[in-house]
């Protein structure tokens, strides 16, 4: 099942945010990265790490900024964002800050078109299995589909 990106609710990005999300496309299209269910990055059997889509916008920011990174937990990671100036934590949690979506030049993530916006639900339908609730899981090809149309 396809889903595209709402232009209205977050137009697409220009300039170095454009080049940020063909990074992002390129990412997820590389194979680097297994999918998982149910956590932005995590271990499956103690021995295979796995991302969620977020995970993987995650993972992109931090490989490119350096300003946040990955805190191991049992079995997951969280996403934890430091303040450069001082290097005070000031975001650490099992979803993505605001700031990151911003980084990349979206408003809060994707948004599928027919949802008027509604970011819980376009977690629990479409995203790849990020969100445990997720009934429509897709693949990073099919994310990496949906983000080249919208900058088209």
């Amino acid at each position: 099942m396809a889903f595209t990106i709402d232009k209205n609710f977050s137009p697409p990005p220009t300039g170095e945010k454009r080049t940020r999300v063909l990074k992002l496309i390129e990412e997820l299209r590389s194979g680097k990265r297994e999918k998982f269910v149910g956590l932005l990055r995590g271990m499956v059997n103690g021995t295979k790490e796995c991302f969620c889509f977020e995970g993987v916008v995650g993972d992109v920011y931090i490989e490119e900024t350096g300003s946040a990174e990955w805190t191991p937990n049992v079995g997951y990671w969280s996403f934890k964002y430091k303040e450069r100036a001082t290097g005070h934590v000031i975001w650490e949690d099992s979803v993505l800050p605001p700031m990151v979506w911003e980084w990349f030049g979206m408003q809060d993530g994707p948004q599928e078109s027919d949802l008027d916006g509604d970011l819980l639900h376009f977690w629990n339908q479409y995203n790849d299995g990020c969100n445990l609730m997720s009934i429509a899981p897709h693949s990073f090809e099919e994310f990496a589909d949906a983000l080249e149309t919208w900058l088209e």
